[in-house]
């Protein structure tokens, strides 16, 4: 299936199965967890670190979609699994980080990412991001 058109169809009916099937990371596809949804002079190279490195590692390649919000451990084929939901509360506010810091922590801007929310409660839930393969690689993390 096409990259994109998955991205489209992911819904929180699909991040359930990530975890009920203990879901491979793989060359398309990262788990992450939100180290600091509260964006600020404090914690702000965290997440910005965490961006960055996925954002390029996929923009270099073919491309990817990252789920933010679940966490993944290393199952005993050293393979790195879906295992557990971590919710994002403040999901307007990360989508807000992520938006802002796709321009900072980047050199050569990647143009085309998408995100959306995949809410569970009032502004909870889950934040799916689509990172085109980029006809301007390499790309490099700040």
């Amino acid at each position: 299936m096409d990259l994109k058109l998955y991205y489209d169809t992911i819904d929180i009916a699909e991040i359930e199965r990530y975890i009920s099937d203990g879901q491979e990371e793989n060359l398309n596809l990262e788990f992450k967890t939100v180290v600091h949804p509260n964006y600020n002079q404090h914690n702000r190279e965290d997440d910005k670190k965490n961006i960055s490195k996925t954002f390029c590692g996929f923009a270099n390649s073919n491309g990817g979609i990252i789920i933010w919000g679940i966490k993944a451990k290393e199952n005993a084929n050293r393979q790195d699994i879906a295992t557990d939901k971590k919710p994002i509360k403040e999901l307007t506010r990360f989508l807000n980080t992520l938006n802002r810091l796709e321009g900072q922590s980047v050199t050569l801007v990647i143009t085309g990412i998408e995100h959306k929310n995949v809410e569970i409660s009032d502004d909870c839930g889950f934040i799916v991001t689509y990172i085109p393969e980029s006809d301007f690689a390499p790309h490099m993390a700040n």
